[in-house]
């Protein structure tokens, strides 16, 4: 369970982010890959980010090897973080219940056959969660409009896909009509937060943001200050 407002992934059990899962896993000790994943959760993640992607071996079968043990020796969820969709769908063929997806994203378009539109097809076949990355054609986002300008797009693609799977989207909707007024002040106010950067933000300024991203985090389901933000700069619109 998920006590504080804060999501944390455990991202030890990462092939390209810790040195002793990748050797382990390179040295196909599952054992040992399974014992990091359980001190994440004795360190308090709510989530396990499992990566098997490096170069010169085969994901998919390194991720069904991984999955297929966590499935059974883990207690939290599995978030299966991989670019391409083989390595995804060989983990969630081995997980039950609901996984996270990492990630989508624009690098290669969201055309026919892009890796956008073929992981979306495994997340509706196994109703998994997905994270979303601003990063288009361009790269990755580094300016505030920019990074703005994606996640909008992204907003407006998976809404419009999930709508096309014929999901209802009107809850979002009222959610986002209802709640606009206070997106607006808070867009407003971090807009103001940022054209301050190297001065001193007033005690007001503080609690005011602070304020309002408490109210809205709950509505807007999100777990993080920049979260919260980014979806009240799209709602705002």
């Amino acid at each position: 369970r998920q006590d504080s407002s804060v999501l944390m992934i455990g991202e030890r059990t990462n092939a390209n982010g810790s040195k002793a899962f990748r050797e382990a896993m390179l040295a196909e000790r599952f054992e040992d890959c399974v014992q990091i994943a359980r001190a994440r959760t004795r360190d308090g993640a709510h989530l396990i980010d499992l990566c098997v992607d490096y170069v010169g071996r085969d994901g998919a079968a390194d991720m069904a090897g991984l999955a297929g043990r966590l499935a059974t020796a883990s207690t939290l969820p599995i978030m299966l973080d991989s670019t391409e969709p083989a390595v995804l769908r060989a983990g969630l063929e081995c997980l039950g219940g609901r996984c996270v997806i990492n990630s989508v994203n624009y690098e290669d378009g969201d055309g026919p056959g892009s890796r956008y539109q073929r992981v979306m097809q495994l997340v509706r076949e196994h109703g998994a969660a997905v994270v979303a990355l601003c990063i288009d054609e361009e790269g990755q986002a580094r300016t505030a409009e920019w990074k703005v300008r994606v996640a909008s797009r992204l907003i407006d693609d998976l809404t419009a896909l999930i709508k096309s799977w014929g999901l209802d989207g009107g809850t979002e909707n009222s959610l986002l009509t209802k709640v606009r007024p206070s997106c607006s002040n808070l867009s407003a106010l971090a807009n103001e937060v940022s054209a301050q950067t190297n001065k001193k933000l007033s005690m007001d300024q503080v609690n005011s943001f602070n304020g309002l991203v408490t109210q809205l985090s709950g509505q807007l389901g999100c777990s993080s200050t920049m979260a919260v933000t980014a979806r009240a700069k799209t709602a705002a619109k």
